[in-house]
């Protein structure tokens, strides 16, 4: 009997339905990392660098043509939080929800964001360090 017409098991479905999501990871991440190349904005993965002061809006966002994987976030300040959400500004720092994590005070986290955009929130005049990843941040994060 031919293949076409032939009756598959469960057991072989989940193998090729296994075997089609590791495909598609596989696509997922060479894809992200062809665009980082292609747009000039990586070298060992790493897509920005940067300390900054919060000015009088108490915000900060930064956009990239390729996909930041994590951003490892120096939060300077000692006391107050620094918040980083995806997308742009919603004027103030929301205090939950999907995309947003909160910095203690004097904590360096990385934070996995998946995204080209996020705004970090902050006190003005506070001062934060980041670092953006094209991956996961394991082989350039301090």
């Amino acid at each position: 009997m031919s293949e076409i017409g032939k009756r598959v098991t469960r057991s072989e479905e989940k193998e090729l339905l296994c075997s089609l999501l590791e495909e598609i990871q596989h696509f997922k991440t060479t894809t992200t990392e062809f665009a980082s190349r292609y747009f000039g904005q990586t070298v060992n993965k790493v897509l920005a660098v940067e300390t900054l002061i919060f000015d009088a809006t108490g915000w900060a966002q930064r956009q990239y043509q390729a996909t930041a994987g994590c951003v490892e976030v120096r939060n300077l300040d000692a006391t107050n939080p620094v918040t980083i959400a995806v997308g742009g500004s919603t004027g103030s720092a929301p205090a939950t929800g999907i995309g947003v994590y909160v910095i203690p005070g004097g904590k360096v986290q990385v934070v996995n964001i998946a995204s080209t955009d996020f705004t970090l929130y902050g006190t003005v005049g506070s001062k934060v360090s980041f670092q953006v990843f094209a991956d996961d941040g394991r082989n350039g994060g301090s």
